[in-house]
């Protein structure tokens, strides 16, 4: 049975602007995501403007009990949640020993919840992950290994550390859970039983972790005034296991804290180096400064925009063009030459020259600019911008952008190609269908009339003597 959404504002999950469009998919598929979807359909849907977009990760999740129940959780599904990541701080549902399940039960139901019809014995994740697809859940579902629970399987709920040989039997039994699927373990340290075991056995069930490449999930030992004591214990453990990299991720929005927050790692767990994310919104580059003057360590990366791709290897003397207005060229041609095609970019060559670009390209234009992030970062990295960037930030509207694209999105690709047919009924329809006032299309209209006139005064860009000359890099017309 094939579906099909209309009408949708679409979220790729690439970290790209959204755009409005129609989606595929039969069964648990996808098949198609675009702007036009040919073919057949058993049932097409209009979700009226409303956003289309992948699923949404829970990683801290505590449905541990409520999946054995109710296969959807609706109020999980209703957030656009479809993933899952179950067995947190260290306390969960499997594996529970008959003899501790009814202390388990009670202890804790204010975590996890209680229903009778549950059975609350269970012999490890292996069961645990068979009852829930038993079930057969909407959503998708990772289990961690809680230490509290494969402790109490070995010693109860003694407040006291273990003994080898009960250290032994916890680390045969994570090794038995990671066997069996869990993607990794989870420990409390702040709850009971976790909160009786030593950094020792810590270390110890860590290292099986690293033996098996997966994932240390901790709630620190203690809280507020005494946090950096429980941070020395994660340092403490870290020292003791075999790292590879330790790589200290900061917001350099947050300015100062950012700083402080580096250099309390660096003296408490000790870094290697430094990712500095949303550094398209500091252009004066301050953090990145401070935090290699407190840390002595390399800045690696930096966040230049919110898709994977916009994290860019850290260039100091770039950093310091941009710091001093000089901008920052080498990057420029670099986003460039990774993000424009250079066939699209010779067809439109053509199409200047003969002056016979539509809107098609226009959206294409758009969507080249945006691969490079935006015109604000591309005029950031402009020679003599950096000290007007605060101005210029204030004139672009990017919602307006985001509009231009919905209203050529709503145009039929007759009109797309052909924008002389666009009369007064077209435009109307255009508006509906982009949720807009008919005077931003209009407007639109105008403007790509405009640009075609522009473009015919400035033979630069259509190949002729000044384009000789300054060859290279040009912005996409009519933006």
């Amino acid at each position: 049975m094939k579906t099909k959404l209309i009408n949708g504002r679409i979220y790729d999950g690439n970290g790209g602007k959204p755009f409005y469009g129609e989606l595929a998919f039969a069964d648990d598929t996808i098949l198609a995501v675009g702007t036009k979807l040919d073919g057949e359909f058993h049932t097409v849907i209009d979700v009226g403007g409303k956003a289309i977009c992948p699923g949404f990760i829970d990683t801290h999740s505590h449905s541990d009990l409520r999946i054995l129940v109710d296969s959807a959780i609706p109020s999980k599904i209703r957030q656009g949640i479809t993933t899952e990541v179950c067995g947190q701080d260290g306390v969960s549902m499997a594996p529970i020993p008959e003899e501790y399940s009814a202390k388990w039960r009670l202890s804790i139901a204010g975590l996890e919840g209680d229903d009778p019809s549950v059975n609350w014995v269970s012999s490890g994740a292996g069961e645990y992950m068979r009852r829930i697809e038993a079930n057969k859940p909407i959503a998708n579902y990772a289990y961690l290994c809680p230490h509290g629970n494969i402790r109490m399987e070995v010693m109860g709920i003694e407040a006291r550390a273990a003994t080898e040989e009960e250290l032994c039997r916890i680390e045969q039994a994570l090794r038995r859970e990671l066997d069996a699927g869990a993607a990794g373990m989870s420990s409390g340290l702040i709850y009971i039983p976790c909160v009786y075991a030593t950094t020792e056995e810590m270390i110890r069930l860590c290292r099986i972790l690293k033996e098996y490449d997966r994932p240390f999930v901790v709630h620190q030992r203690m809280e507020f005034n005494d946090i950096m004591t429980s941070m020395q214990e994660l340092a403490d453990i870290k020292e003791n296991i075999h790292v590879d990299a330790t790589v200290l991720v900061v917001d350099a929005m947050t300015g100062q804290d950012a700083v402080n927050v580096a250099s309390t790692f660096a003296d408490k767990v000790g870094i290697d180096g430094v990712i500095l994310t949303k550094m398209d919104g500091d252009t004066r580059g301050g953090a990145a400064l401070s935090i290699k003057a407190v840390t002595g360590k390399p800045i690696l990366y930096v966040g230049m925009g919110e898709k994977l791709s916009d994290l860019e290897q850290f260039y100091p003397e770039r950093m310091a063009s941009r710091i001093l207005g000089m901008g920052d060229v080498m990057s420029l041609i670099e986003k460039a030459e990774a993000s424009i095609d250079k066939e699209q970019a010779q067809d439109m060559q053509k199409k200047l020259k003969k002056m016979d670009f539509d809107f098609n390209d226009y959206l294409t234009s758009m969507e080249q600019m945006n691969k490079m992030g935006g015109i604000g970062s591309i005029l950031n990295m402009l020679p003599g911008m950096g000290g007007k960037m605060k101005d210029i930030e204030g004139m672009i509207d990017e919602k307006a952008m985001d509009r231009t694209k919905s209203i050529i999105l709503s145009m039929t690709p007759q009109e797309r190609s052909n924008p002389s047919i666009l009369n007064i009924s077209r435009k109307n329809r255009i508006a509906r269908g982009a949720g807009v006032d008919v005077t931003e299309v209009n407007r639109l209209v105008k403007q790509f009339e405009q640009s075609k006139k522009m473009m015919k005064q400035m033979p630069g860009l259509m190949g002729g003597k000044a384009g000789k000359r300054g060859g290279g890099f040009k912005l996409p017309f009519g933006l």
